[in-house]
């Protein structure tokens, strides 16, 4: 599921039928990232990330049947505590001035008991060139988790926390379509490098709830959304071949998306 468009998540897969999310979703420990796709989009509250165990992609058969979509899915899991200490990370980077840095560190506690904590910052000013802010993306997700396995061996059960801040900005390509599949470029708007965003990053729009008019700061904190998400989960051997797996999560979240247009 690469993403050539970007590093902030999945590619949107759009299989020719209806769904009730933009392209993809994303889940994290068996549950939706985010259970509305707008205005908080996934790749807001996920990353691809050290801190995640196991990633995969269900079918679309898999994501009909866990997930009611039709189309991909991508289900990932929470790295949890471990029974030695282990230090994953890497540091990106390119020559436009994006930096992303990725670390998680888990290990052992008390007897049956283990920690993991990580942190993923991604800080991104892309390809085009915004007058009102040095970054397109600035996303920080940070978790911590404690694991309790039962002496019996039988099962675990895992206490998980997760914040994220994230403001992401996108920036559309004005060009003509031509003959053959092929475009060209409008009035010199270079393509990936140009922005037409207005260069204050003020956008003036109505609020629908109270009809009154306002005004959006798209490089400051009107473009984030900060999320907080408690996960309870594990799993228990029981008799007669029979095992037990239970995931329940808590979330609460603050969003804003702003979009800018250009008929």
């Amino acid at each position: 599921m690469l993403n050539a468009a970007n590093n902030t998540g999945p590619r949107d897969v759009n299989i020719g039928l209806p769904s009730t999310v933009g392209g993809i979703t994303i889940q994290e420990n068996d549950l939706p990232v985010v259970y509305y796709f707008w205005p908080e989009l996934p790749n807001r509250t996920w990353r691809q990330s050290t801190s995640l165990g196991k990633t995969g992609l269900l079918k679309i058969g898999e994501a009909a049947i866990t997930t009611g979509d039709l189309g991909f899915a991508v289900n990932s899991y929470t790295k949890l505590g471990t029974d030695k200490l282990e230090i994953v990370g890497n540091l990106s980077g390119s020559s436009f001035g994006w930096m992303k840095g990725d670390v998680n560190v888990s290990g052992p506690l008390a007897k049956g008991w283990s920690y993991t904590m990580g942190a993923y910052a991604n800080f991104d000013p892309n390809s085009f060139d915004l007058k009102f802010a040095n970054y397109s993306d600035r996303t920080q997700i940070y978790r911590a988790g404690l694991t309790k396995r039962f002496n019996n061996g039988k099962g675990q059960i895992s206490f998980l926390y997760k914040y994220a801040n994230s403001a992401s900005l996108t920036n559309y390509a004005v060009f003509r379509y031509k003959e053959g599949g092929k475009v060209e470029e409008y009035n010199d708007f270079r393509i990936g490098r140009d922005s037409y965003i207005v260069n204050d990053g003020i956008m003036k729009f109505k609020d629908i709830l109270t009809g009154e008019t306002k005004m959006a700061d798209m490089g400051g904190s009107d473009a984030a959304t900060t999320s907080h998400t408690f996960d309870i989960l594990g799993n228990y051997d029981l008799a007669n071949d029979w095992k037990f797996n239970f995931s329940t999560r808590f979330r609460t979240s603050k969003s804003f998306t702003v979009n800018c247009n250009s008929a």
